[in-house]
């Protein structure tokens, strides 16, 4: 029987604090268990979908049809309304829609010749479903996972019905198979200038000649933000309604290349630099936080402090500030600039090349107690978070929660790098047992009677980068290699403004939790091809 994750969310998360002062700007309705364990991840069925127990043997050529051609076949036989998906976006996770119980169904790969010819051999290797399904719900809706396949804008796909028919007052029994023509779109972001007109049609990329689009809702483009705009493409008898992400600017703003959703360099420091000039304004930044760009505790630890004083952190290497970085400081028009940090990983050239600024330096012995220095350095805060110092993920991944929080990280490995004393409404865990261990966890609760403790953690480290972005439920989505973290770390800086998630991607390939999150939303990566590919999202 075919299974999927399922995490259980509960609405018990009461967050009191938030949008208690001015700095909480937007309500958070956080969704999760006040403690997420693995009791609280099941197995559920797939929606109205079980596998059939041997995939046909389809070895002849079936001819293809539209879907409006045989609808009225469809709901003669089942008595009853029908729909499929017959436009397949590339961030879908799954199709759907409403057939009738004990139908087979199955979604294929054709070729352009099949396409062209109307007919198609179905072999398991064009499959685009995870197998062959048969309907089990009453009422006849399905939803069937969709495979991680290398599809294109254009690609002609199937979806194959299949069903035993008894006809009336008779014994006859026919099995009747279609194959519905179903096509594989992407759906893009649009960029404009504050005032600009713009075609939201031309985002959705590999419709046919003979698909209609109808704008729903226009985006407004009279102030600078993300916007939406709405189509519905009418498609062979089947509509279905995109969401089109539009990013307004106008023209000081401090992205380098508007039309560019990669913000990358040659290599760490280089793109450390781009993810600064994509987020802030020269002359206008007032304070600039330098730590290692070879070490990943530093930068983030400093990440929370830096998004609450607006700052960009720069990178330095073991012999100091490249050039390029010192001015790129300077055409800030930064006053302060806070190390964070031992001489071992940022050294005192550092001070000497920034020698007119106000330049001090925060360090411990090590990353941890690094770690609660800044603590001290954040200040008063409602919340805090706690994640793995012996990894990078998780506190990355906690980094968009600590922005809509106004809260600072805290590194921890073992009881002991907990603070005597826990001043706060509340606290998170982002990271599983093996992350954060329940000896640290009963610490924690044991310094915060009475308060509440949170827990959230997926199977994976792309999984649990997937719901902090689901907690957040931001619409603006940064994608970052969650396996090498010399550019991932830069993300921090394209973090500050706020309103945008990080999740965690190999270099080919995310999950299907990440690709439903990004789905019709603006997407951006951080790092070059060799971090991750361009087959990932076509840029």
């Amino acid at each position: 029987m075919k299974k999927n994750i399922s995490i259980v969310l509960s609405a018990t998360m009461f967050l009191s604090g938030l949008g208690y002062s001015s700095v909480f700007a937007d309500d958070v309705t956080l969704e999760i268990e006040p403690e997420l364990n693995p009791s609280a991840i099941k197995l559920v069925e797939s929606t109205g979908a079980v596998n059939k127990d041997q995939e046909p043997d389809y070895t002849k050529p079936i001819a293809i049809e539209k879907f409006n051609d045989i609808e009225a076949k469809l709901k003669q036989d089942f008595k009853k309304d029908v729909s499929i998906q017959n436009i397949i976006s590339g961030t879908d996770t799954v199709t759907s829609g409403r057939l009738n119980k004990a139908v087979d169904l199955a979604v294929y790969r054709i070729t352009d010749k099949e396409y062209a010819e109307s007919k198609a051999v179905l072999t398991s290797d064009k499959l685009v479903t995870d197998s062959r399904f048969k309907i089990s719900n009453e009422d006849g809706s399905y939803t069937i996972p969709l495979k991680d396949v290398d599809l294109k804008p254009g690609d002609h796909l199937v979806t194959c019905i299949s069903y035993r028919f008894k006809y009336d007052n008779t014994e006859k029994i026919e099995t009747k198979t279609y194959l519905v023509n179903t096509e594989f779109v992407s759906v893009n972001s649009i960029k404009a200038k504050v005032g600009e007109k713009v075609n939201a049609k031309d985002a959705i990329v590999g419709l046919p000649k003979d698909a209609n689009l109808e704008n729903i809702s226009i985006a407004d483009t009279s102030t600078e933000g993300n916007k939406e705009a709405k189509i519905r493409v009418t498609y062979q008898g089947l509509s279905r309604d995109f969401v089109i992400p539009v990013i307004v600017s106008d023209s000081t703003s401090a992205i380098v290349d508007p039309n560019s959703k990669r913000i990358s360099g040659i290599n760490r420091y280089e793109t450390n630099l781009e993810s600064i000039k994509h987020s802030f304004k020269m002359g206008l930044t007032k304070t600039v936080i330098v730590a290692s760009g070879e070490n990943f505790a530093d930068p983030l630890s400093a990440g929370p402090l830096a998004m609450k004083k607006n700052a960009p952190i720069v990178f330095s290497t073991k012999t100091g500030l490249k050039p390029e970085a010192v001015k790129l400081i300077k055409d800030l028009g930064a006053k302060e600039v806070i190390i964070v940090g031992g001489t071992n990983s940022v050294p005192e050239l550092v001070k000497n090349q920034l020698a007119r600024l106000n330049v001090r330096r925060i360090a411990g012995a090590n990353r941890y107690l690094t770690s609660k220095m800044l603590l001290n350095e954040f200040g008063p805060s409602k919340h805090i978070i706690f994640a793995d110092g012996r990894d990078f993920a998780d506190a990355l991944s906690a980094t968009p929660l600590a922005k809509k929080l106004n809260a600072p990280i805290l590194l921890v490995d073992k009881e002991d790098k907990v603070p005597k004393v826990l001043a706060y409404h509340d606290a998170y865990i982002v990271g599983g047992a093996h992350s954060v261990s329940p000896a640290i966890e009963a610490n924690i609760k044991s310094k915060m009677p009475g308060k509440n403790l949170y827990r959230t953690f997926g199977k994976n480290r792309a999984q649990t980068s997937a719901i902090v972005a689901e907690i957040v439920k931001y619409d603006v989505h940064i994608l970052a290699n969650g396996r090498v973290f010399a550019d991932a770390l830069s993300s921090v800086n394209l973090l500050n403004d706020g309103g945008k998630t990080l999740l965690l991607v190999d270099k080919n390939a995310m999950s299907h939790q990440v690709k439903n999150t990004i789905n019709g939303k603006l997407n951006y990566i951080i790092g070059g091809t060799n971090a991750i590919t361009k087959d990932l999202l076509g840029y």
